[in-house]
């Protein structure tokens, strides 16, 4: 007689949770992030030392205090961040991004629209540091 063990579907569902595991763990980014620096990407990121200087580079030639000011959005400080979170995220960051940090944006339709036309987009640790920085609670 075969002693042939046939896995059940727990186990099925187990190897399929560690090889999904392994994948990210060698790829070293999250699944559906290929290219992501995982190690480029702060843990923890707060405003001051992270987010500011994403802001500086990418958003604050047009949104500053008084400054060019699109739709009224400012992100030259902390406050004004929290001000218009959702618009300022939304708008800035990627759908895959978003798919994998659900609590960083509420659906929109304008997602990853900013900033317009040929300036430089926000690269993916840059997605990720903001996505990670909502999601954690936007510490300043």
């Amino acid at each position: 007689m075969n002693n042939i063990s046939i896995l059940g579907p727990v186990d099925v569902l187990a190897v399929l949770s560690l090889a999904l595991a392994m994948t990210v763990f060698l790829n070293g980014c999250a699944p559906g992030l290929t290219g992501l620096d995982s190690a480029a990407v702060p843990e923890n990121p707060t405003y001051q030392k992270d987010i500011a200087p994403i802001m500086e580079r990418h958003c604050v030639r047009c949104h500053e205090a008084g400054g060019v000011r699109y739709d009224g959005v400012v992100v030259d400080s902390y406050g004004g961040m929290i001000d218009e979170l959702d618009e300022v995220v939304c708008t800035s960051i990627g759908r895959d991004v978003i798919d994998l940090y659900p609590d960083a944006c509420r659906e929109r339709e304008d997602i990853f629209s900013m900033p317009p036309g040929a300036a430089e987009r926000l690269d993916l640790v840059e997605q990720v540091t903001l996505a990670i920085w909502v999601t954690n609670g936007a510490p300043e």
